[in-house]
């Protein structure tokens, strides 16, 4: 499947196509259950040769929130990390997921659930969320995030995150990018993105997706770009932040689309490391 920067194409694809989307099937479902649910199987037998395959190679990246800080990994890092942590055997039934729950939004979908942790981590008690892509028939996890969920995080953290999740649909409308920049992590970041045309759009990096919107938003007119937030979940150190982005040119009318995307605290600031997302429906 091609891959491309976001805006470029995604302003523009809604000349090709603005209607409906064709829902997500059961299979496609069941198919990112099973990548998720053998992801963690992978870990718990120690079996990172197994695990590996899962996990994309075009970009990743793993938030691990389980200590004091969050951490940022690429997909080597991640499995070095984990295999630092799980013992040579494995963590049998001690390492257990429940309650997941999975959206697919074309080519892109969104996997979230709660997980037991062994005894020897330091909290039994985690949320997973995941974002995984099809390419080539096959779901692959691109980005992923662990951590413990608090249940009363100071509403001020909340609306900086939220803020800063805002500063892609923000500088879509104003063509702006500034505001983007301070929002996005300089050392890890994916965009996954369906477009309304269809197309996935991609970047693994800051740099890659801040040049091609300063590319294309003067040659385009936005009446109506934002991010409507219906849900958060968080710690202390990572947000993941729900939504859904609404985005209006001239002449083509409006479309809706998903968003997902997770933050973590960097120092005293809070930077976007992922924006994932694709058409409702």
């Amino acid at each position: 499947m091609h891959r491309s920067v976001v805006v470029g194409g995604l302003l523009v694809a809604v000349v090709v196509l603005v209607g409906a989307y064709p829902a997500a099937s059961q299979t496609d479902k069941d198919d990112v259950a099973a990548v998720v649910n053998g992801m963690i199987g992978a870990i718990a037998k120690a079996d990172w040769a197994g695990l590996g395959p899962f996990m994309s190679d075009s970009g990743f990246v793993g938030v691990m929130a389980l200590g004091e800080d969050a951490k940022c990994y690429a997909k080597n890092d991640l499995l070095a990390y984990l295999q630092g942590m799980v013992p040579a055997a494995g963590l049998g039934d001690t390492l257990q997921i429940g309650d997941l729950k999975v959206e697919v939004h074309f080519t892109v979908a969104f996997a979230n659930a709660k997980l037991t942790l062994p005894p020897q981590a330091p909290l039994q008690q985690a949320f997973l969320d995941a974002v995984l892509f099809r390419e080539m028939g096959k779901w692959q996890v691109c980005a992923l995030m662990v951590a413990p969920e608090e249940a009363n995080l100071d509403e001020e953290v909340v609306k900086t995150v939220v803020d800063r999740a805002a500063a892609l649909t923000t500088a879509a409308k104003t063509a702006d990018t500034d505001p983007l920049q301070k929002a996005l992590d300089d050392d890890h970041f994916i965009l996954c993105y369906v477009d309304p045309s269809m197309e996935l759009r991609w970047s693994s990096s800051k740099a890659a997706l801040i040049g091609m919107l300063q590319g294309v938003l003067g040659m385009v007119t936005v009446n109506q770009s934002q991010l409507d937030v219906t849900r958060t979940q968080a710690s202390k150190t990572a947000v993941v932040v729900d939504g859904t982005w609404l985005l209006d040119i001239t002449d083509f009318g409006q479309t809706n689309s998903a968003v997902r995307a997770y933050a973590v605290k960097s120092g005293d600031e809070w930077k976007i490391v992922t924006i994932a997302g694709g058409p409702n429906g």
